[in-house]
């Protein structure tokens, strides 16, 4: 996987649209931990999160350790993307 930037700030609503290889809203906490452990260090997948109202899960790749963390968007807030 590369490395790809957004530098603009994104209202939550306009997230879900984004068409990026690293957002993948319908992958499942093993779907995101299978590819991703299969990558290189520094891969990663934001999904949208199953537990977490306005939430994303980060799976991310660091060494040879994966490490998964909820992301939540207060209402209101902005989502910055890059």
């Amino acid at each position: 996987m590369g490395t790809h930037h957004i530098n603009y700030c994104t209202p939550h609503t306009e997230v879900k649209e984004l068409e990026q290889y690293w957002y993948k809203p319908n992958y499942t906490r093993e779907e995101a931990v299978d590819i991703i452990s299969h990558a290189e260090p520094g891969s990663f997948i934001v999904r949208d999160s199953q537990s977490v109202m306005r939430g994303y899960a980060l799976t991310i790749k660091v060494s040879e350790i994966i490490i998964r963390r909820k992301l939540k968007v207060p209402p209101g807030v902005c989502a910055c993307v890059g």
